[in-house]
Parts: structure tokens; sequence; C-alpha cells
């Protein structure tokens, strides 16, 4: 037998109803209201009916998020930073050669030909000049794109270190976030505006270091990079960059071991100042080595155009893509070439020597020219696969954008239709009210009376 409802029960029963009402337009207000901000989740009302038809209760505010889609999301914004930064900085060291209108290959080709000038018409004065100036933009190329590696390079030195804070300011923000998310749930607080706030700093982190979330739910939340921990509940485990003439080390400032940075925009720019440029640096002055090797040999075996005709004179002087440079007594004296190879005025055997070196393998297998080219290409191929992983990881993040909006995503649609809902929940529980009121007032009168 049902008991029935009495007239204090039913007017508990429908403000029960109003508070519900109200709390589910405040939830579906606050949705709306941050339907646009970043790593909010929807919330929902957990309401519940009440024993002894009591009416409704509220329970928790509870925030609609797939802990693993959110997971995977932040580890592809963190793909995605990182392979961005990377097509860029290698984007700006291609740019740095100036090919192929500006950059080395036409320079090699008007020097080789300046030689064979020479060659044909030993005595000219014009072909000697012609072979210095093309000497001197030769040189000059190779001078601007050792000075645009260095530059690039210490750009990013300053870059690391002051990024290296920034992770260790948002893994203590994170770490304190920690702390009060487990007070506040202890103490049976609603922490959902905090959780959103973690999920922001972690997206950061990701873009920044490639740092992913582990175990968020648990009583200790852990973020890491590259495997190693960052933040484990409130502790904050912190890097350190250091920076010791061209070159920056980052470390865990625990222990000072190397810390293995891959993923996210630091990781990008210490693979690119570490590594990429100076492994770049090295092959053009390889290049540049070999030139100045092999043209030497050939020229010091050659006689100058003097009355008295000399040997054994350099072409180049200095070592590397930053050093090298035409002999100053040849670029103040275009009879000190040795073209000749007895010492004859019209004798250009040797200058036929040098401008045969265009094709002539050295000890890489390769002439330098190619050995130039195959750089040329590497560096391009390394565009290449970055931009590509920049495009998969953009895919990445679209898609799982799109499965995190499908559980976590605020469809102000929806938030409207609730509410309707809730105000009509509200209207009808204020009537019952209203009646219930009406029905105590008639019996008190009638009693009286």
């Amino acid at each position: 037998m049902v008991t029935p409802l009495s007239l204090n029960g039913a007017l508990a029963a429908a403000r029960t109803a109003i508070d519900a009402a109200s709390t589910g337009a405040a939830v579906a207000s606050q949705n709306i209201a941050n339907a646009a901000t970043p790593e909010y989740a929807q919330e929902r009302a957990d309401l519940t009916a009440l024993t002894d038809d009591a009416g409704v209760g509220i329970g928790t505010i509870e925030r609609l998020v797939s802990p693993l889609i959110r997971s995977s999301l932040t580890q592809a914004q963190g793909a995605q930073s990182g392979a961005t930064e990377s097509s860029q900085l290698l984007s700006q060291i291609q740019a740095v050669f100036g090919e192929p209108s500006n950059g080395l290959s036409s320079l090699f080709g008007t020097f080789w030909n300046a030689w064979q000038e020479v060659a044909n018409s030993p005595s000219d004065p014009g072909a000697r000049d012609a072979l210095i100036s093309a000497t001197t933009q030769l040189t000059a190329q190779f001078h601007s794109i050792s000075s645009g590696l260095t530059e690039m390079q210490q750009s990013l030195l300053p870059t690391i270190s002051q990024q290296v804070d920034q992770v260790n300011t948002l893994a203590q923000q994170v770490a304190t976030l920690n702390g009060q998310i487990a007070a506040g749930t202890a103490a049976g607080q609603d922490t959902n505006g905090l959780q959103d706030q973690r999920d922001q700093l972690l997206t950061q982190l990701a873009q920044l270091v490639g740092a992913s979330s582990s175990a968020l739910d648990m009583a200790q939340p852990t973020v890491v990079v590259n495997g190693q921990p960052l933040v484990v509940g409130q502790q904050v485990y912190k890097l350190q960059a250091t920076q010791t003439g061209s070159t920056v080390t980052v470390t865990w400032a625990a222990d000072g071991q190397p810390a293995t940075l891959t993923g996210g925009q630091l990781g990008a720019e210490v693979q690119v100042a570490t590594n990429t440029i100076p492994s770049v640096q090295g092959q053009i002055d390889d290049v540049a080595n070999a030139l100045i090797q092999a043209v030497n040999t050939e020229h010091a075996a050659g006689y100058t155009l003097d009355a008295q005709p000399a040997t054994g004179i350099q072409f180049f002087q200095g070592t590397g893509a930053a050093g090298i440079a035409i002999n100053p007594a040849i670029a103040a004296d275009p009879n000190e070439i040795a073209a000749s190879a007895s010492g004859a005025p019209d004798d250009g055997t040797n200058a036929q020597a040098i401008a045969d070196l265009a094709t002539t393998t050295g000890t890489s297998g390769t002439t330098i020219v190619q050995q130039y080219n195959s750089l040329v290409v590497q560096v391009g191929t390394l565009v290449s696969t970055a931009s590509q992983a920049q495009t998969t990881a953009a895919n990445q993040v679209t898609q799982f954008q799109q499965l995190d909006q499908s559980v976590s995503g605020v469809s102000t649609s929806d938030e409207q239709t609730a509410l309707v809902l809730d105000q009509s929940q509200s209207q009808a529980a204020s009537a019952v009210l209203q009646a219930v009121q009406t029905m105590l007032t008639s019996l008190l009168t009638a009693v009286e009376a």
C-alpha cells in the first residue's frame, strides 16, 4: 500500500524540485559561458530521487571527460607543436643556403668557368680579374652560410633557457592544483574548475616540452617527459639549462643527469641547436676544406705571370666555411694566379688542371659540387620529413579534438533546451508549492472556524 504524501511532504518535495531546477540552470549557464573555453569539460548535475518521497536530491556536479581521449589529445598537441617548430627551424636552415638561385651551386659554376677562361687565355687580365671576382663571391657565400647557421644557433640558446624556466613554472602550477584538487575532493567540494585549469596547463606543457599525463585520477597524479617524471602529486622535478659557449645542455636539477627532450617546441629547438646545426655546419666546413685543399694543391704546383714566375703559392687561405678566403696577395695582384705549369706566360695548363677539379672525385668519392649538393638534398629531405610529420600530427589533433568534443564539448543548443526544461520544472514545482500553500491556508481557516 502506497503511503499518501502529506501536505508538508508535498511542500518539501516541491522545494527540492525548485532547488534542483536552479542548480540545473546554473550548470547549463556555466556550460554556455565556457563553450569556447579551451580544455573546458561540460558539466551535468547528478540528481537522485530521495527516499520516502522526499523529493529530488542534488548530488555531484559531474565533469564529462574521457581521461584516455583527453590524454591522447594532449600528446597529439605536443607532437604537433614539436613538428611545427621543427619544420620552421629546418626551413630557416634551408633558406640559409639560398638555393637554387642565390646559392653555392651557381657560384661554383661561375668559379670553375672562370678558371677555364684563364686556362684559355692565361695572360688576359680580364680573365684573371673575373676569376678573382668569382672567387670573392664564392667565399662570401660560404661566409654567409656559416654565419647564418651560427646566428641561428646562438639565437636558440637563450630561448631554450627561458623555456626551461617556463616548464618549471607550469609544472609547479600543476603540482599546486594537484594539492588543491586532492583537498577539495576530500572535503566534498566541486573541483571541476580546478581540473579544467590543470588540463589547460597540461596542454601548455605538452606543446612546450612534449609532456604527457599519467593516471590523473589517482592519489598521486603524474606528468612525465620522455618517460621521466616531471610532476608527481605535489612534487616537482625541475629542469635546468646550462649554456657553455655555443652549446646548451638541459639536465634534471636534482641530480644533473641529462634530460632527453624529444617532444614539443623545446624538444625541437634542442635537437636543432645541439645536433642539426652542428652537423650541417660541419658538412659545409668539409665542402670548404675540400675546395681549399684541392685548389691549393694544384695552384702551388703552377707558376705566376710575374717577370720572374714564382711557384708554391696558395690560392686560398683559412679553413672551413667561415675562414675560407682568397690569398690577399692574389686579390691584390691577379698576376699571382699560377695558371702556368711551365712558367711560360701563354701556358694555361695549370689553370686547366684546376678547372678540371669541377669533375674530379675526391677522397669522399664525389666531386666537390656533388658533395655540396648532397648536403643541400639532405637538408631538403629533413624539411620535407618535418613538413609531413606536421601534417600528420595536425590530422591526429583534429581527430582527437572531435572525439573529445563528442564527450566533453558543449552544445549550446542542448544547453538552451536544458534551460527551458529547468525553467518548466521550476514553474511546475512553484505551482505545486503555491497549491499546497493554498490548501494549508484553507485547512487552517477551516480548523479555526
